[in-house]
């Protein structure tokens, strides 16, 4: 929210004293909320002393952990298989059962937490260059729209994906799409004046 907030923010004519100040106090609020927030803390301690890749060799592992065994385990799958990928369903066999080498939860079955590297790892290296042509296509419409809070939308969808696979389900599906189609089909306009 302080990124989106602080691009607005730029976006804005001001002064530059202002966009400084601006920028002091995203530091500051980023600091503070590391400093008085255990939950968020406690996540930065976490992943700070990840220093190395270290793959989870406990039943319940920590989310730094995990994030990097699936990294671990996809690697050798996208480098080998990065032209036409090896399928949704093999790809995350493949990555469960390299995963449970390391990891005591036989139950518990994980995707790679990473859309761009899931679109390579399972279709290739041109499904991927399509679903970026097809996100750049519409940043460019929220651009030329001048709509504002498309752009944001798209940036949160943009930046989530390194994180989660969201699109791999159909809710994350039809989430996308619905606004996408609103965005497209009625812009807000949100930086029209009156």
């Amino acid at each position: 929210m302080l990124l989106l907030l602080a691009i607005e923010f730029f976006r804005k004519k001001t002064t530059y004293k202002n966009k400084i100040i601006a920028f002091l106090i995203v530091v500051l609020s980023i600091s503070a909320a590391i400093y008085f927030i255990q939950p968020l803390q406690k996540k930065v301690v976490e992943v700070a002393s990840a220093k190395q890749f270290e793959l989870p060799n406990k039943k319940w592992p920590t989310s730094a952990q995990i994030r990097i065994g699936l990294n671990y385990c996809g690697s050798p799958i996208i480098n080998e298989n990065w032209v036409t990928g090896v399928g949704i369903i093999t790809f995350e066999r493949i990555l469960n059962t390299c995963y449970s080498k390391f990891n005591n939860a036989e139950k518990i079955h994980y995707n790679s937490h990473n859309y761009y590297s899931f679109l390579i790892g399972s279709a290739g290296v041109l499904c991927l260059l399509l679903f970026l042509l097809m996100l750049f296509w519409h940043y460019k419409i929220s651009l030329k729209q001048k709509d504002w809070i498309y752009f944001y939308f798209l940036l949160l969808i943009t930046l989530s994906l390194f994180t989660e696979n969201i699109l791999s389900r159909v809710y994350g599906v039809v989430f996308m799409l619905f606004f996408m189609t609103i965005f497209v089909k009625t812009p807000l306009k949100s930086n029209q004046e009156k």
